[in-house]
């Protein structure tokens, strides 16, 4: 992320586990869960931060599920 805020960059972030989230903690398991997306370390750094629903591709269009 450090990177990335020297290059003036930003992240954008979907909800996708609130759909998928058992996946992520089949493959990771439960402690990467607490910190992803990291979006605290991303504010912390002052990164631009862009939250979306990625609709209708992925996930619902209703905005009230991501948050």
């Amino acid at each position: 992320m450090n990177a990335l805020k020297a290059l003036g960059g930003g992240i954008a972030v979907q909800h996708r586990m609130a759909f998928q989230g058992e996946y992520f903690v089949d493959r990771y398991g439960k402690d990467a869960v607490k910190h992803t997306p990291p979006v605290a370390k991303m504010l912390e750094l002052d990164v631009p931060v862009g939250l979306g629903t990625d609709a209708t591709r992925v996930a619902s269009y209703n905005p009230w599920t991501a948050l």
